[in-house]
């Protein structure tokens, strides 16, 4: 997850949703990417993320700022909260066509 430019209450507002909708159910942790113009909007991430009691890793260079580094989306991955990682995962399911 990143943003760009939205306030912590904003932030709060899409969170509360996704956890109330039951988005984020079974999910196995959270990936969070820069969040560039949103002030401090780490309390905000953690008071709602931390509850679901799965691995979240903050600070990723990836989303809006610099660097700006690529996750494919869907894909799977391996976050390490020990090394501060994220490692993605790529099968070969042959060439493409």
């Amino acid at each position: 997850m990143e943003d760009v430019n939205e306030a912590p209450y904003r932030v709060d507002r899409m969170l509360t949703q996704l956890v109330q909708a039951g988005a984020l159910d079974g999910a196995a942790g959270i990936a969070l990417g820069s969040w560039v113009g949103c002030h401090e909007v780490l309390p905000v991430l953690a008071e709602r993320l931390l509850p679901l009691g799965v691995p979240v890793l903050a600070g990723l260079p990836v989303g809006h700022g610099s660097p700006q580094l690529s996750v494919w989306l869907g894909g799977l991955g391996v976050i390490d909260t020990e090394s501060c990682s994220l490692t993605s995962l790529f099968c070969d399911e042959g060439p493409a066509m």
